[in-house]
């Protein structure tokens, strides 16, 4: 395979159109080291910096970190609680909690009990005609008064005891127990789901910026060969120019034609121009992408690897789809509405709903003036819970399957594209073989005198000219690999 060393040109990431390629298998170590006043960077260590330097990646990072600590912590929860360990602990604490209700409740009966007395005391020395009338009046209205208090704390202590004994009653109930543990197992799934979600947009991030890299490497490319072939045509037009001077001196050709020649010739210098000049910019724009020094001349080195076509495209397809990232996306969207129905059903199997049942879900709720109307919109809601429901789950199902019809549809014209490539691959090597045949029979007849230097320039401009359009296609064939290799690109 042909190894590349080229100068980067970060500023077309932004302009050029999405090209990459996975099947490439970056040369050389992670190694960067000076040549001459460039510094070699090998494709990996690049890519490595550019997602370094991207603050989402990092952000991403962290924020998955602490949801898998919750994710944990959570798992451990469940697992005690599935063990019956958090419902035994519960049960304890609820029982702890009945007795020191039970012991405060005691206290306060008998503190009602020797208040009664008390009342009871002070009102009979009041009727007896004590000599001490205010002092009992006194002691007999502080202890009504008490007493009335005590009232109200046993009643509000009755409620307590009441709500305890109703806690405990649901945790000593197996059915609501295991709706306990099924309601924890379907929160700790749809948090997982997420984990993974966030995995996989981090996946696809990260692809993207690969495919930004490899994009760039081939802009590059380009413009490289452009410049190549650009100095090629300057060079002839160099010879051509002292050609038209020899034959405006003899009179043959007008000042007019003289000039014109000079003219394209200073348009082709300028645009050579232009090119190293966008060079040279792109290359601090990349420098900034990868948190290098901004003057520093950077070479990323890597070598291009070639697609092939699959021997069975059918399931090739079929294997390129069901690990895409999307695909599996679609799947979280399923699984959720399936687990949200089998919070409903208690089990997996698909809502059979009626053409009755249905109709009965767009009826409009009445208010409830009697039992008959309070009946009908029971079966209402009831009927619009299992409507909804089972079109979650057939809605998540269909947008599964347009996912992956439109991504093999792309995956195939792609492929599509591929083939084509491949046959102007074959058409540009045998225009390439003759340009060269061309190249040396001009050079032979250079040395033999019969043709001039200009018939050699021409020759040698012809090749390069192929060369470029070949090496056009190969870059076009080296992104479409990526592509194919990360459908979710297309």
């Amino acid at each position: 395979m042909k190894q590349f060393k080229i100068f980067m040109l970060a500023g077309a990431m932004l302009a050029i159109s999405p090209v990459a390629a996975v099947y490439a298998e970056e040369a050389g170590t992670e190694v960067i080291e000076s040549e001459r006043d460039a510094v070699v960077i090998s494709f990996n260590s690049a890519l490595q910096m550019l997602l370094d330097e991207m603050l989402p990646i990092q952000d991403m990072d962290t924020f998955i970190m602490e949801m898998q600590t919750q994710y944990d912590d959570l798992r451990q929860q469940f697992r005690r609680l599935e063990r019956g360990e958090t419902r035994q602990d519960n049960i304890q604490e609820l029982e702890e909690a009945l007795r020191e209700l039970e012991m405060r409740m005691h206290t306060i009966r008998v503190s009602q009990d020797a208040t009664g007395v008390q009342v009871e005391q002070s009102l009979g020395a009041i009727f007896s005609g004590s000599d001490a009338f205010g002092q009992h009046f006194q002691s007999a209205t502080t202890g009504m008064a008490a007493a009335q208090g005590m009232v109200s704390q046993m009643t509000m202590m009755e409620t307590e005891r009441a709500i305890l004994f109703g806690q405990l009653a649901a945790l000593n109930d197996d059915d609501t127990f295991d709706d306990m543990v099924e309601d924890a197992r379907r929160n700790l799934n749809e948090l997982d789901r997420q984990i993974e979600n966030l995995h996989i947009n981090q996946e696809l991030f990260e692809i993207s910026m690969e495919h930004t890299l490899r994009g760039i490497l081939v802009a590059v490319d380009e413009i490289n060969l452009g410049i190549s072939t650009m100095e090629a045509n300057l060079e002839l037009q160099e010879i051509n120019l002292r050609r038209m001077t020899v034959s405006y001196e003899v009179g043959i050709i007008s000042t007019h034609d003289l000039r014109t020649m000079e003219h394209g010739l200073a348009q082709a210098y300028t645009q050579l121009d232009s090119l190293k000049r966008n060079h040279d910019s792109v290359i601090h724009n990349l420098n900034h992408l990868l948190g290098l020094p901004l003057a520093q001349r950077t070479v990323i080195e890597y070598e291009r690897r070639l697609p092939d076509m699959p021997s069975n495209l059918d399931s090739h397809i079929a294997r390129l789809i069901e690990q895409d990232p999307t695909v599996r996306q679609a799947q979280f969207d399923i699984d959720r509405a399936r687990a949200e129905r089998r919070a409903y059903t208690g089990n997996h199997n698909d809502i059979r709903i009626s053409d009755t049942e249905r109709r009965r879900a767009q009826n409009a709720i009445t208010p409830e003036t009697n039992n008959l109307a309070v009946s009908n919109n029971e079966l209402i809601r009831v009927a619009r819970n299992r409507v909804a429901l089972q079109d979650a789950v057939e809605r998540a199902i269909a947008g599964r399957e347009q996912v992956e019809r439109d991504l093999e549809a792309a995956i195939r014209r792609a492929y599509n594209d591929l083939d084509a490539l491949f046959a102007q691959t074959e058409s540009h090597e045998r225009d390439l073989a003759q340009a060269e045949a061309a190249l040396t029979v001009a050079e032979a007849n250079f040395a033999a005198g019969r043709i001039t230097r200009f018939d050699v320039e021409q020759a040698r401009l012809n090749v390069a000219t192929v060369e470029q359009s070949v090496e056009t296609i190969l870059n076009q064939k080296w992104s479409l690999a990526f592509q194919l290799a990360n459908p979710s690109l297309l």
